[in-house]
């Protein structure tokens, strides 16, 4: 599988826009669409670390269609794989180094 870097959220990205940006280094936050725009509850979201190709953090979408892990990542590579019956999302690729990461925007492909 091709990865893709994360689109990061904008001020005109009403999904991602609606997700407060972490105040802890290395949370993940962000939010799932439709290729509409449409967010979508209940997507299951599963980050791996990319050097080992273990899951290390598993969760859904809220009815907003959000998610946020509640404790920090370590430094590393990290794969974000959603899954929604019917729905097809390119995994996201994102680096923790540290840092404040912005809301992830993953929008399906069909």
């Amino acid at each position: 599988m091709a990865s893709h870097t994360a689109s990061v959220a904008s001020p005109t990205a009403s999904a991602a826009s609606s997700v407060p940006t972490p105040a802890i280094s290395n949370i993940l936050a962000g939010a799932i669409t439709d290729p509409s725009g449409n967010t979508l509850d209940g997507v299951i979201v599963e980050i791996t670390d990319s050097s080992t190709g273990i899951p290390v953090r598993a969760l859904r979408t809220n009815r907003l269609g959000q998610f946020q892990i509640a404790t920090p990542l370590l430094n590393g590579s990290y794969t974000i794989q959603a899954e929604k019956e019917g729905l097809t999302f390119a995994p996201v690729t994102i680096s923790a180094t540290g840092k404040i990461i912005q809301p992830i925007l993953i929008k399906s492909n069909a």
